[in-house]
Parts: C-alpha cells; sequence; structure tokens
C-alpha cells in the first residue's frame, strides 16, 4: 500500500502519467436485468469483447497498475477471467483485483476465483457480492428469488477465504431514497449470518433511465451512514486493524461519506477528481473513458492497442480540464466512490485536512 501511495503521490506532479487504477469492463453480457443497472443501455448489446490476445497488447501498453478494478455485466460469465488477471498480475505488479458479481452463478465463482487466487498469489483478491436489501426489497430490484440464492451461495463463497489467504469477500449494497429504513437490518442481519471481510455501501446513481428509483436525500443519507457507519470499526477490527492504523481508515470512511453527503445536497467536492490522472476506464470492446460517467476518448483497435496514444490525446486533454473544472453535468454532484476514494487518498493535503477536522 504504501509504494502506491508515492507511486501515485509523484504521478499527480507529472502531465504524462499513466494510470495505476483501471476499471475493467471486460464484459457487457449479464444474467440478470436489474432495476438500477447503470450500464442497462450496453448490456447484452451486440458488441467483439477484447480477446485474450488483444488485452495482452494493452496490458504492455501500460506501465503499473496496482489496482484492476473487473466491471460488466457478469464478470464470471467469462471463463477466460483468470488469464486476464494473470496478465495484469505478471505485467504489471497488480497487487489488488476487485471482481464485483451477482453471486448467483455460485460454481463459476468458486471455481475461476480459485484458479486466480492461484495465478495471483502475491495479489489481493476481492470478490464483492450484491445484496440491495432483506429478501423483498433485494428482490425487487434484482429479481425474484435472488436473495435466497445469493445467501446461499455466499456460504460457500466465503470458504473460499479459509483456503486462500489472498481472497476477501465483500457485500456491497445499493442504497434507494425509500430503502433506507431496511439498510440497518440488512447490516445486522449479514454480521451475524456470513463471515464477511466487508460490507461496503453506496448511493444509487441516477445513470439510468428507471424512473422509479432515486438516490437518497441528503438528510436519509445522513441517518444512514450515522446508523451504519458502527460496522465499518467492527470490520477493521475482524481484519486485525488497530491503533492509529484502525483510527486512520474509520475517519477517512466518515470524511468519504461526508464527501457523498454534499454531493447529494448539490455541492462540489472539497477537492479535485483524479479522473484522467491516476486512474481511467476500458469498455469491453477497447474504448476508453475517463471516468464511467465521462465521454468516449477513443478506441484502443483503432491505435494498435497502444494506450499511451488514446491517453495523452487533445481529446484526453480536453475532457481531463473538463473533469477538473466540474463542466461534465454528471461529474458536478458525482457519488462514485472509485473516483471518490483514490482523489482523497492521493491528495496528502486534502487528506491531512480531512483527518485533522474529523479526529
Amino acid at each position: 500500500m504504501m509504494n502506491e501511495y508515492l507511486y501515485n503521490y509523484l504521478l499527480k506532479f507529472r502531465k504524462r502519467a499513466f494510470p495505476s487504477r483501471i476499471v475493467f469492463f471486460i464484459t457487457n453480457k449479464c444474467n440478470l436485468s436489474c432495476k438500477h443497472c447503470f450500464y442497462q443501455k450496453q448490456l447484452d448489446k451486440k458488441m467483439e469483447e477484447l480477446s485474450l490476445s488483444e488485452i495482452e497488447k494493452i496490458s504492455f501498453s501500460l506501465t503499473k497498475v496496482y489496482t484492476l478494478l473487473i466491471s460488466g455485466g457478469e464478470p464470471f460469465l467469462r471463463t477466460d477471467l483468470p488469464e486476464i488477471c494473470k496478465i495484469f498480475y505478471k505485467q504489471n505488479k497488480t497487487k489488488t483485483i476487485y471482481i464485483p458479481t451477482n453471486g448467483i452463478l455460485k460454481e463459476r465463482i468458486l471455481s475461476i476465483s480459485e484458479d486466480i487466487a492461484k495465478k495471483c498469489k502475491d495479489c489481493q483478491i476481492i470478490i464483492g457480492v450484491s445484496l440491495d436489501g432483506l429478501r423483498e426489497q433485494n428482490d425487487s430490484i434484482r429479481g425474484t428469488g435472488t436473495f435466497d440464492t445469493v445467501l446461499k451461495n455466499l456460504s460457500s463463497i466465503c470458504e473460499l477465504k479459509k483456503r486462500f489467504s489472498n481472497i476477501s469477500v465483500n457485500i456491497c449494497t445499493t442504497i434507494f431514497d425509500h430503502s433506507y429504513y431496511d439498510i440497518v437490518n440488512l447490516f445486522e442481519f449479514i454480521k451475524k449470518e456470513l463471515c464477511v471481510s466487508y460490507h461496503a455501501f453506496a448511493p444509487f446513481r441516477k445513470l439510468t433511465t428507471n424512473n422509479f428509483l432515486s438516490p437518497p436525500t441528503y438528510e436519509n443519507w445522513i441517518k444512514i451512514t450515522n446508523a451504519i457507519s458502527k460496522f465499518d470499526k467492527c470490520y477493521f477490527i475482524k481484519t486485525n486493524e488497530k491503533g492509529i492504523r484502525l483510527q486512520c481508515h474509520t475517519l477517512i470512511k466518515r470524511y468519504i461519506y461526508n464527501v457523498i453527503a454534499r454531493s447529494l445536497d448539490n455541492k462540489k467536492w472539497p477537492f479535485h477528481c483524479l479522473a484522467g490522472y491516476l486512474f481511467g476506464v476500458i469498455e469491453p470492446n477497447g474504448d476508453i473513458k475517463m471516468c464511467e460517467s465521462s465521454k468516449v476518448i477513443g478506441n484502443l483497435r483503432k491505435v494498435g492497442y497502444n494506450f499511451k496514444e488514446i491517453w495523452f490525446s487533445q481529446e484526453a486533454k480536453i475532457v481531463k480540464k473538463q473533469i477538473k473544472n466540474g463542466i461534465i453535468p454528471e461529474c458536478r454532484h458525482c457519488t462514485y466512490g472509485c473516483s471518490i476514494v483514490p482523489s482523497l487518498i492521493y491528495s496528502p493535503f486534502n487528506l491531512f485536512k480531512a483527518l485533522a477536522r474529523l479526529y
């Protein structure tokens, strides 16, 4: 973690810096049709996904990628997922690989995760399983029967943690305005019934055409974070964090929740977004974006898989400037954790202010 921190800190002062975090949508195929999915328009759309040999060429054109955030679609639908992870692990010195899943395809998740753990022995593999409420709430969003299926599968998925020290299993919950009252009960239930590594939560992002769902209001978000932020400390303690490290981790989390609250209250972040500097997005067909919400700035297939050519293009410079100045509408009140977290923790001055203010 310290090496990544120093590396990213130095990257901030280089105008021609490669991203050390990549969000890679390896597929647009999915076995569910969740109402809140921001990727709805792309799901199951006819698209030629990047092949393993193409991904290897892209990897060669990158430098160190400390954190690889796999996305989709349902990532475990790609049977070559272990080979994709191995490419980045071997060639880009990747130390953390995060793989989200809807948790339905148990056998695939178990076999593929085991294969990844063996192929990437010195890499932390985080399996993020989605649950958006207790049975009624979750099934209304993800489909009838999904809660019971995922819960049953989680018992087996959590066994991976016992067999492989480099595997963690997280629960990921999306919070809607109409469901915030159900969230505390879900957190209590998960903590009591399952041996997960962590339980993360984030507000629904209004990037879908579904008009019946909305993110929590500022007031409800405050109520939620006040009620369930106590679980953060419990999970941190379980991972043997203690002393000043425990204090800092807890305070940073609380500050991130406050930043999200500002966004929900239509206020700007108190620091600049580093999308386009420390992290970027690769789509299944090779399109490149600075962030999930920004526009496509080029396609890797059209430039011989040379990431550098797109990342430092004139179009990229324009979008970076738009993100930094908050010109892009989706950026103005962003609650995207994958943008907030690196933008904060790799801005030492803002991080110090955050800790000082909350201590």
